[in-house]
């Protein structure tokens, strides 16, 4: 677009159409490159920061940029002024001397041409900015300050724009079992023309941090509060720049969707934000995988010949305390976790027993008999039982106590046909798993079933110790 003004007072409006002013551009920006921030003042040699007076000037704007004039009547604005063919707003503010401020909401400003009197002060700015202060018109015939009459500004009204993605790239169990750690690529990208400071962002989750900046560690970490704006300190960014940040957030539950916010300002206080949700789900699925596994075993000293007061009379009797150790071969927690055996008292029945309150975290395991000297003290030393059939070589199922024991018990072929099973639930999936474990097993090659449970060869009260210890 071109703006075209022949600066005279009480001229109205804005004009675009084209012309070609070559030779005038080239010596502007030869000779001109002002600073915003900066109060100019106009001798006998040009130097940046001066304007240029030009009598006559036409004024018309380079490719790409906008032009907008502004006639001055009766003093600025204090509402300042709209350009009706991209809604930016001016903000003009007299200040002494005939001077004035100036402020662009939105866009950057390239060139200012100020008229006042029979000429034109230029004012080039580059690289271009938002405001600039202390412009004025050139001096009158009679050497005096002119007032200002037009103002005229060549800009680029693109407003600023902040943009944010976000991508789930990994998602872990925690190195305690009780959670998940989720991480996320959060890419912030200026895609605006206006610089844009005090970066902040923000997360719907708890438990968030800032770890590393474009690839660099930080430390201390930034903990994002969860719906509060946090300011990522020593980042600015230029038109198209971007940042990459690796932000964690714990989680009690995996693939969680989880919505991020980046916010930043121009110098003049516009804020803007944008805002990203990354899906784990799909991007970065946690798989549960649940798995319960269970060993019924004869330790040492868990089987016992002993007598067994009968109206028979004393016979011969095998005492079991097996170990009973559950195992969590899972990615997640176990819960609800019961146990049957229904050759033991206390893990017969159709509800089993249940381990109130327990959680067995992936790679963990429960002893049962551990676990209930623990926290079940009432049913310490129950685990222990007796087979309903003892059966020795000659398939007897009792024998008189003063018989040698050799003869009638042989860990080869003697089996207890009774087996545990344990149940639990994933934590997370809630997934239903099972397994069972006996204390016998089938040898193929033989065709027969083998004890595993090898015989005490203590007696009487020894063996009664030895199976509660």
């Amino acid at each position: 677009m071109f703006l075209r003004s022949d600066y005279k007072p009480g001229a109205a409006g804005a004009t675009l159409r084209s012309l070609s002013v070559a030779s005038v551009c080239t010596l502007i920006m030869a000779f001109s490159m002002p600073v915003a921030g900066t109060t100019p003042e106009p001798g006998d040699t040009i130097k940046p920061g001066d304007p240029i007076a030009i009598p006559n000037y036409k004024h018309q704007c380079s490719d790409g940029l906008v032009g907008f004039k502004i006639d001055i009547e009766n003093g600025f604005s204090y509402d300042g002024y709209e350009d009706p063919a991209t809604g930016v707003v001016f903000k003009l503010t007299g200040g002494s001397n005939k001077t004035f401020d100036w402020s662009i909401h939105e866009g950057l400003v390239h060139e200012v041409a100020v008229a006042g009197g029979s000429s034109t002060h230029v004012f080039n700015y580059s690289p271009p900015v938002e405001k600039g202060e202390g412009l004025y018109a050139p001096d009158n015939k009679g050497g005096n300050r002119a007032g200002v009459s037009h103002v005229a500004f060549c800009y680029d009204p693109v407003k600023a724009k902040i943009e944010v993605s976000k991508v789930c790239t990994a998602q872990d169990i925690t190195e305690t079992y009780d959670g998940f750690i989720a991480t996320n690529t959060v890419v912030v990208t200026n895609a605006g023309n206006v610089t844009l400071g005090d970066i902040a962002l923000k997360e719907t989750l708890d438990n968030c941090k800032v770890t590393k900046i474009n690839g660099d560690p930080i430390n201390p970490k930034i903990a994002l509060t969860k719906g509060e704006f946090v300011p990522v300190d020593n980042l600015d960014l230029n038109k198209d720049e971007s940042a990459t940040l690796i932000v964690r957030c714990r989680t009690d539950e995996p693939n969680l969707k989880n919505t991020i916010y980046a916010r930043g300002e121009t110098s003049l206080g516009t804020k803007v934000s944008d805002s990203a949700e990354s899906d784990p789900y799909s991007q970065c699925k946690f798989v549960h995988k649940t798995r319960v596994k269970v060993e019924k075993t004869c330790v040492e000293n868990s089987v016992h010949l002993q007598s067994l007061s009968t109206d028979l009379g004393d016979l011969l009797a095998v005492r079991v305390c097996p170990s009973i150790v559950i195992y969590n071969k899972s990615t997640e927690p176990l819960k609800y976790i019961r146990v049957h055996d229904e050759s033991i008292d206390l893990l017969a029945g159709e509800g089993g027993y249940t381990l109130d309150n327990a959680i067995l975290y992936p790679g963990k395991e429960i002893n049962l008999s551990e676990w209930i000297n623990s926290y079940d003290p009432d049913s310490k030393g129950k685990l222990c039982y007796y087979p309903d059939v003892p059966r020795g070589h000659d398939r007897n199922s009792l024998h008189p106590l003063n018989e040698a024991l050799q003869d009638f018990y042989d860990p080869n072929s003697t089996a207890f046909f009774n087996q545990v099973r344990v149940e639990a639930k994933g934590k997370w999936s809630k997934t239903p798993v099972e397994d069972s474990d006996s204390t016998y097993s089938w040898d193929e090659i033989n065709n027969e079933w083998v004890a595993e449970c090898p015989l005490c060869t203590c007696q009487g009260e020894e063996c009664d110790a030895q199976a509660t210890e």
